[in-house]
């Protein structure tokens, strides 16, 4: 198997689901289907059942309840509304 070959499979396991597959799980997929790059990439999905879901980001009005429930502050709804805007 060549670096460009092993590369572009890379590249499209990576762009396709941003990063959240590691290359080590995309490398075992390709050798179960016996080095080939057509059902590996068909197959690669089975690899999202067993890792973890990615979280999506809080929004500003969750950071600032959280900043707010860290500190020492008591909440203040009124104080929240200033922040926000």
């Amino acid at each position: 198997m060549s670096k460009q070959i092993m590369t572009k499979y890379w590249r499209a396991i990576h762009q396709q689901y941003k990063g959240h597959i590691p290359f080590e799980m995309a490398l075992k997929t390709l050798m179960e289907q016996d080095e080939d790059f057509c059902r590996a990439l068909d197959s690669i999905e089975k690899c999202l059942l067993v890792l973890p879901q990615r979280m999506k980001a809080i929004t500003r009005g969750q950071a600032i309840l959280r900043l707010c429930f860290m500190s020492n502050y008591e909440f203040d709804p009124r104080r929240m509304v200033q922040l926000l805007v």
